[in-house]
């Protein structure tokens, strides 16, 4: 991503919100945020995004092509699922990146050409660069937390103690939870 590039999150559960400040940081311009949960949908504005979009109220796609004449320079889905997959490709300019993070528990099906006729490129992420530059990486990071430009804060939506750590986990996994971070303090 350069300076200046608009950029489209799909998703905006923590690592989502995490990427929203991250291209902050970078320089991005005008950043767009994909997520049908209200809450983490209004978080996602918190940390940074400026256009948080609802996909069961508007189609993503035509709300960011509308408002940036062609689309976004880079793409991050970050929910697995399909349909999330398919806006965020097409949500792309000609010659734009997508970067896939979501750990899809489905395969999910592509028109080949949504890659090939308009030059895009699809990249996949997974947690750290790792090897000798994880260091870096994890001192970038932590650099960029002591200097304000990532907040954890805003992504811990609650605090539970040890004895309801399983109680805390389980509500993650519920559709409609509109928690993004459980906090577990001992």
């Amino acid at each position: 991503m350069d300076a200046g590039d608009s950029v489209a999150v799909f998703g905006s559960g923590p690592i989502g919100l995490a990427i929203v400040q991250a291209a902050r940081a970078a320089g991005a311009g005008k950043i767009f945020v994909s997520e049908p949960n209200r809450k983490r949908r209004e978080r996602s504005a918190v940390v940074g995004a400026d256009r948080p979009i609802d996909p069961t109220d508007e189609d993503p796609v035509e709300v960011i092509r509308s408002e940036t004449g062609s689309g976004v320079e880079v793409a991050f889905e970050v929910a697995g699922v399909e349909p999330s997959y398919d806006q965020a490709l097409r949500s792309t300019v000609h010659d734009g990146h997508l970067t896939l993070v979501g750990i899809y528990e489905e395969p999910v099906s592509f028109d080949p050409n949504e890659v090939v006729l308009v030059e895009r490129t699809v990249g996949g992420a997974n947690a750290f660069l790792g090897g000798p530059l994880s260091k870096r990486e994890f001192e970038m990071t932590v650099s960029m937390l002591d200097r304000g430009e990532l907040r954890a804060d805003p992504l811990v939506t609650r605090c539970i103690g040890l004895d309801d750590v399983v109680d805390g986990f389980e509500s993650l996994l519920e559709r409609d939870n509109d928690d993004v971070k459980v906090l577990v303090e001992p």
